[in-house]
């Protein structure tokens, strides 16, 4: 047990002078901390290399990850706060055209459904100084019904 226990805190702590050296050099790679402990020790390393190896390419996985899932998400919000933006943008443009003009044909009702949000910002700018749909919607023959 105390044996697990000696082994497993020496291979933390060659690897901590394994990420040391890859960080402060410039000039060794990942293979030179199995030569340097290699030519150090006298001893064959492998056995104990691979396994840093293996755990500093789980951590990196691990914290590239977490990173990607975190910038996934902040990108899910900001979609789908852009999304919602635009729904509500639609349904504020719809219910005040109802209010002034009345019950909107079916083609208004699916072009204003697919249209961006500046599309949408337009017409509700303009919606305060037209007199009928069809000066909203010229190119819509429902609009001068």
């Amino acid at each position: 047990m105390e044996h697990q226990s000696a082994t497993a805190q020496g291979l933390d702590a060659l690897e901590t002078i394994c990420k040391y050296i890859i960080r402060v050099s410039e000039t060794v790679g990942i293979e030179s901390p199995a030569e340097v402990l290699r030519n150090t020790t006298g001893e064959e390393t492998e056995g104990i290399m691979p396994t840093v190896g293996e755990r500093l390419i789980a951590e990196g996985h691990k914290k590239g990850l977490a990173k990607g899932l975190e910038k996934g998400l902040e990108q899910g919000l900001e979609k789908g706060l852009g999304k919602g933006k635009v729904i509500e943008a639609r349904n504020i443009l719809m219910r005040q055209l109802g209010i002034r003009f009345g019950e909107l044909p079916a083609e208004i009702t699916e072009r204003i459904e697919s249209a961006d949000l500046e599309t949408v910002h337009t017409w509700l700018d303009k919606l305060l100084t037209v007199s009928s749909l069809a000066d909203l919607f010229p190119d819509l023959p429902s609009a001068s019904a």
